[in-house]
């Protein structure tokens, strides 16, 4: 995010210099501390192998394919991927993760699909803790899992009810997940906490640093924004910031549960 100084009474006369206006994610969201990453669809170039990072201003590069413009229920602008044998829209996470409190949320219509969805995980394979959240090829199933080896079941999960999978909802979803040493692991849908354990406090150990993760595999999905926090946004401390992040994406894409 770009910080501006406002100075009060000051006259600056006639000027050519340009206006600055401040987005409405900006108004939203700025103000909310450790904000690593923010991916938005009203910020990608269609075709282009390159996504912005909203939170650093830096682009991101696209592994093997692009994303394809797609318009939401709203008139929101999405991103749509199509898992595609190999052409995958990942790309590598660009922050070194803070293994003992972090935040990743994610915006998206998904597709029931083939494979697990994976918004993060750790790159290398390894048993040790590390990054690794999913939804599941139904869209049932929302998951934490204790490290990145494929297959590995999940430590925390919720199942939305038979028929009540994401694919059929009418509208986008907001997930997020969240941990911290303090508080434990969380997971809400939609301004709402659908799973949590206050025993599930181990933090990561690898596959954390800027370039062992990445964002995406196997997308199958349409999607408005994702990005990552090194907070836990349930903490009683940020709750005003979860309050106000979930307000602004669910009035954005006017997400009903």
């Amino acid at each position: 995010m770009i910080t501006i100084q406002k100075l009060s009474n000051v006259n600056v006369g006639t000027t050519s210099l340009g206006k600055y206006e401040i987005s409405e994610a900006g108004k939203a969201l700025a103000h909310i501390p450790e904000f690593k990453a923010f991916f938005d669809a009203d910020f990608y170039t269609d075709k282009s192998m390159d996504i912005l990072n909203r939170a650093n201003g830096i682009n991101s590069r696209l592994r093997s394919a692009t994303y394809t413009p797609v318009v939401f229920h709203n008139g929101q602008r999405g991103l749509s991927k199509r898992i595609s044998g190999a052409t995958y829209v990942v790309t590598d996470g660009d922050y070194d993760i803070n293994p003992d409190a972090w935040t990743f949320f994610v915006v998206m219509k998904p597709a029931v699909s083939t494979n697990e969805f994976r918004l993060i995980r750790a790159i290398n394979d390894t048993t040790e803790p590390s990054p690794h959240l999913i939804l599941s090829a139904s869209t049932r199933t929302l998951g934490v899992k204790p490290h990145a080896i494929n297959g590995v079941s999940s430590i925390l999960y919720y199942e939305a009810p038979v028929g009540d999978a994401m694919a059929n909802k009418p509208t986008p979803q907001l997930a997020i997940f969240s941990f911290s040493t303090k508080r434990g692991t969380t997971i809400r849908l939609s301004g709402k906490e659908v799973a949590f354990s206050s025993t599930l406090k181990t933090p990561f150990i690898a596959g954390y640093k800027k370039g062992e993760w990445d964002w995406m595999r196997n997308a199958h999905a349409d999607f408005g924004a994702w990005g990552g926090l090194n907070i836990d946004l349930t903490l009683d401390e940020n709750k005003q910031y979860l309050n106000d992040l979930e307000r602004y994406f669910m009035n954005k894409y006017e997400i009903t549960a």
